[in-house]
């Protein structure tokens, strides 16, 4: 029993650690590492392209995944409700999490780009945003946990059988 719960919690920072690293700003590459005023491509644009992400929705693509994943799972008319309604969460989670990149960036961006920048600033910025990550992680478990418990037993170890594939099964 210990052990099903390690998995679960473990699946879920996982889960969460991903979400959150998918949430960074849209086109963050081609936007910092440009050179705009002559119009062309920064250094790290030509030297390692883009990121996969460039120019799209990431909260859109995980909640795409999320949807095809719960599919595989056949849920009953009340579990997909209940899905519905988690899933909403989540995808405002991801939502509001991506502005928040987006600020922070914006800020960042703002502070590197002054004549005179002080990094202390700069530093600050980032240990600011990163201070209510544990935050972040947390409710993306909660949300994680609350969808597993709405599972019957059958569904509930489809998704553990792959998160132990995602994970490297012993």
């Amino acid at each position: 029993m210990k052990s099903k719960h390690t998995w679960i919690i473990v699946g879920a920072v996982v889960l969460a650690f991903g979400l959150l690293a998918g949430c960074g700003p849209h086109g963050f590459c081609d936007k910092v590492f440009s050179n705009r005023d002559s119009g062309e491509r920064g250094a790290f644009h030509g030297r390692w392209g883009t990121h996969r992400f460039a120019g799209k929705d990431i909260s859109e693509h995980i909640m795409k995944r999320f949807d095809e994943r719960v599919e595989k799972l056949g849920l009953s008319e009340a579990q997909q409700k209940k899905y519905k309604e988690i899933r909403s969460k989540v995808e405002t989670s991801l939502n509001e999490a991506k502005e928040e990149h987006r600020k922070l960036f914006e800020e960042l961006r703002g502070e590197i780009n002054r004549g005179n920048p002080d990094m202390n600033v700069a530093a600050s910025l980032v240990k600011n945003r990163f201070k209510d990550m544990p935050d972040h992680l947390a409710q993306i478990v909660d949300y994680f946990m609350e969808f597993y418990n709405v599972l019957d037993e059958d569904q509930q170890a489809q998704v553990l059988d792959e998160m132990r594939d995602r994970m490297g099964r012993d």
